[in-house]
């Protein structure tokens, strides 16, 4: 399997001994950023070739997550009965068993 791993952002602490300004500066670029999509959540997977699962490792993962897959290719498109099961920790993506070995979905983990 193949797995991107997003770009992780600096979270904004809530607490800021430092400069007042400093702290909105920071707020403000971290909302900027989840405006743009920046939000430490998304991933690009290749499912595994003739299997059957494939394991996407999120720490923030847990078992009342969404995980939202998109397909990336034609052949992800293709794939019949993709479902998602959210852990702690991880998600296992279920899927048919295929010898492609271009089948990219997108997931996005929300909750």
């Amino acid at each position: 399997m193949s797995q991107n791993t997003p770009r992780v952002r600096q979270t904004t602490p809530e607490y800021w001994e430092g400069r007042e300004n400093e702290h909105r500066r920071k707020i403000a670029a971290t909302a900027n950023a989840a405006l743009y999509g920046q939000t430490n959540n998304q991933f690009t997977v290749i499912l595994e070739p003739n299997a059957t699962e494939t394991t996407i490792l999120y720490e923030k993962s847990r078992p009342d997550i969404s995980v939202n897959l998109t397909p990336g290719s034609l052949s992800a498109a293709m794939s019949v009965g993709v479902w998602v099961e959210p852990a702690t920790g991880s998600a296992k993506i279920h899927h048919d068993s295929s010898t492609a070995t271009d089948r990219k979905f997108f997931a996005v983990f929300v909750g």
